[in-house]
């Protein structure tokens, strides 16, 4: 990957080519886990909320369908 301005989170620029950028490692990994969290976190709300879908449907006698 190459750049010219600001380095995005998770890379370094090459020791001898100050254009390329290369992972940093030990930064990479916490943007692997930031990453991880948010998946679960938007699995979690999602199945929360298709629940609370279902059983405002079963409360109020609609008929509750999942495409």
């Amino acid at each position: 990957m190459r750049c010219s301005g600001s380095i995005p989170y998770g890379y370094k620029r090459e020791k001898y080519d100050k254009q390329q950028l290369i992972i940093d490692e030990p930064a990479a990994e916490i943007v692997r886990k930031i990453f991880h969290l948010s998946i679960r976190f938007l699995a979690t709300y999602s199945e929360e909320r298709r629940q609370k879908a279902s059983e405002y449907a079963k409360k109020h006698g609609l008929n509750s369908q999942q495409s």
